[in-house]
């Protein structure tokens, strides 16, 4: 807040989290844009993303959203809207909720078995493999792509130029 930083907050996956907390838009309004959507939620074809944006910004992100052709197509509107209020996106939540953490659970139990270090939120749909010692991220991902295997190495993840771990992050 001294600094009159605005950060951005992606809440996206925020939803798998059912004990989150208040979001930072919530906690510092004027400071944070928050940007969610329910194509995680219900489905990937669902492209309706929303904003939460500090007074002050509205008029100039909206401008910007305006001149990019950034709109939701009205039948997502639509049916956004109408599965928001039945209750269809909520049951949706419950279920990949349920569904997140099974895969956790399994890949936990698997990849720990076979005495691999792994690391992430138990209710992600991600999680954070820590390679042995002697791989390197980008060889590993190399490797596994030539079986057909797509990861990602935690470089595309990090902020910054500095070293990422030698981690790739596997998508449940």
């Amino acid at each position: 807040r001294e600094l009159g930083i605005v950060a951005v907050e992606d809440a996206v996956y925020a939803f798998l989290a059912e004990d989150a907390g208040a979001p930072l838009a919530a906690l510092a309004p004027e400071h944070v844009v928050l940007v969610d959507s329910l194509s995680k939620r219900v489905s990937p074809g669902l492209s309706l993303g929303f904003l939460v944006v500090p007074p002050a910004l509205r008029h100039r992100l909206a401008a910007a959203l305006r001149l990019g052709g950034w709109t939701a197509p009205g039948y997502a509107l639509a049916c956004g809207t109408a599965w928001i209020e039945e209750g269809s996106v909520a049951e949706l939540v419950r279920r990949k909720r349920q569904d997140a953490q099974a895969r956790n659970a399994l890949a936990r139990q698997v990849l720990g078995e076979a005495g691999l270090s792994l690391r992430g939120d138990p209710r992600a749909y991600h999680l954070w493999l820590d390679l042995p010692g002697g791989w390197r991220a980008e060889t590993f991902v190399a490797a596994a792509a030539r079986r057909r295997i797509a990861v990602s190495p935690a470089a595309e993840f990090a902020v910054g130029s500095g070293h990422a771990p030698d981690s790739v992050r596997l998508a449940l």
